[in-house]
């Protein structure tokens, strides 16, 4: 195990109660009306504003806002500055929309004045180390907290124990899918390094292949224009290896760790978890409801979880890393080449 990686891993807690509905504003695409609803009675949150990504018809803002019972915005900003939110959801966001306003300095800055929490299912716009990404520069707490994490479910707070006398880890497979509507590729690029970082520490090299869906158009830039799926190998110096599949293709949603030791096999998904030995014997196994997980119940009690301080902010620099690490395999796909997240995190200027 990476030193230090329980501190950052998890806190054992129970169910956080909601003790009142917090009003909050959504931003989405036009197709995660029923995510949001899910999301906001998982959470404890009341989507008073709606608005929509992408969309520029107040047809598209109005149908949303039917659905959900909430008042519609087309004038973000505005929204931003004069409601009396508490929380935003940002289910989808496009490049223009992040760059000029929700996630501009600005806007961040005073919604962070009045204790407002953005949460995000959408990975940082831009490029790592550039300006307004919202998502901190390695030094200050970053304004945007990207959810759900791997690292914090159910799942891995059930199997802290287990992990703690596992002994050494030599190698972790990361897999997760979802539709659409309940994420991108990059966020749950995001999410599958955040949970190798941990696990394993920063590897050497990131060696990485994205296929993107017919008619996506030319290659990404960045991490919020992602979509498609993603094989990726992360080689560490000492021999130690993580290996990712993702998709934003398919679902239903999806997310698990294989972890490998001489102490056998560690199987971790969203709500449960079991070991194994080498010799195929079952050792411990968590309680498991048989279902498939529900995207809007894992985002919105990550949520809960964070608004009632179940989970703390993280650590700007194991956020930037991952974030790093997530870049590094995006521009491995473009070059076809391994990528050290080290070295791009250099040549970007930031300092972790």
């Amino acid at each position: 195990m990476h030193p230090g990686a329980f501190d950052m891993l998890w806190a054992m807690t129970p169910a956080v109660p909601i003790l009142s509905l917090r009003p909050a504003l959504a931003w989405l695409s036009e197709n995660q009306a029923d995510l949001a609803r899910g999301i906001a009675k998982a959470a404890g949150l009341r989507l008073d504003l709606v608005g929509c990504s992408g969309v520029n018809q107040s047809g598209a803002v109005a149908g949303l806002a039917r659905a959900l019972d909430a008042t519609a915005t087309d004038d973000l900003r505005s929204a931003l500055a004069s409601s009396d939110i508490e929380a935003v959801l940002i289910g989808a966001i496009t490049t223009d929309e992040s760059e000029h306003t929700l996630l501009s300095h600005e806007a961040l800055k005073g919604l962070d004045q009045r204790g407002v929490r953005v949460f995000s299912l959408a990975p940082p716009p831009g490029r790592i180390g550039d300006p307004g990404q919202g998502f901190g520069d390695g030094s200050t707490p970053g304004r945007v907290e990207l959810v759900p994490l791997l690292r914090h479910s159910q799942g891995f707070q059930a199997a802290t124990a287990a992990l703690e006398t596992f002994g050494p880890i030599r190698t972790v497979a990361v897999s997760a899918r979802c539709g659409e509507a309940q994420g991108s590729l990059g966020a749950r690029l995001v999410d599958a390094m955040d949970a190798a970082l941990a696990l394993l520490g920063e590897p050497d090299s990131v060696d990485a292949a994205i296929g993107a869906p017919m008619g996506a158009g030319p290659a990404p830039e960045t991490l919020l224009e992602l979509r498609g799926d993603c094989s990726a190998l992360l080689r560490c110096t000492d021999g130690r290896s993580a290996s990712i599949s993702l998709t934003d293709q398919a679902g239903p949603w999806f997310r698990g760790v294989t972890i490998l030791g001489d102490r056998g096999c560690l199987r971790v998904e969203d709500d449960a978890f079991e070991w194994i030995a080498p010799d195929g014997e079952l050792i411990e196994r968590s309680e498991h409801s048989g279902r498939p997980a529900d995207p809007a119940q894992v985002i919105g009690q990550a949520i809960a979880r964070r608004l009632e301080g179940v989970i703390e902010h993280e650590d700007p620099r194991l956020r930037l890393r991952a974030i790093g690490m997530a870049e590094a395999a995006a521009l491995s796909a473009r070059t076809g080449q391994a990528e050290s997240p080290a070295k791009l995190l250099r040549l970007a200027g930031v300092k972790v």
